[in-house]
């Protein structure tokens, strides 16, 4: 939870997690970005802080949630620097769907967009909500409108079965399962 506690994500108290994720081959999820509390402090939760920490454990799997917003455009460059960091995109905007709605038109995203097309590496974005911060559906429909449909499947799918490889099993039964 960086941004919450007051370490950075290269800090040597996390090491003993990162040789953990290696042994196991799991992933490791950061906060980045805005924190919800005024508590937080932002220079903890700053994307650029995963680089030194992605660079020094290439076999272990990073995902930056909330894809560094609003440092998208920093996020956009680890993730396209760092063959092992991916971003979700929780959390970019909370509230109603009025609210989403209202926020997803005009200048509001345009560093969003701007950093989606400057990384070029949609297989390297996930799907998420930051749930109950935002309702699901309306979130859904705001990432297929702000992600290219080509790029769908990736978004919403293959990248979570890249990052999370340990859950394709359970994908696979309960699809087994509703075709019974």
């Amino acid at each position: 939870y960086l941004g919450y506690y007051p370490f950075y994500a290269y800090d040597e108290v996390y090491e003993p997690v990162y040789r953990l994720a290696e042994k196991y081959r799991l992933p490791i999820v950061f906060h980045t970005g805005d924190t919800y509390s005024e508590r937080g402090l932002l220079k903890y939760a700053h994307p650029l802080t995963i680089d030194e920490v992605a660079v020094k454990h290439r076999n272990v799997t990073f995902m930056m949630a909330h894809f560094g917003d609003p440092w998208t455009l920093t996020g956009a460059e680890i993730i396209y620097k760092n063959p092992n960091v991916y971003a979700d995109l929780s959390g970019l905007l909370v509230g109603t769907e009025k609210e989403l709605i209202s926020k997803s038109e005009g200048r509001f995203l345009d560093h969003l967009r701007h950093a989606l097309v400057f990384s070029d590496s949609y297989h390297k974005l996930l799907f998420g909500t930051d749930w109950p911060l935002v309702p699901v559906g309306p979130y859904i429909e705001f990432i297929k409108k702000l992600i290219p449909e080509e790029h769908h499947e990736d978004v919403f799918y293959n990248t979570a079965i890249k990052v999370f490889p340990k859950i394709k099993p359970f994908l696979l039964q309960s699809s087994l399962a509703r075709k019974v």
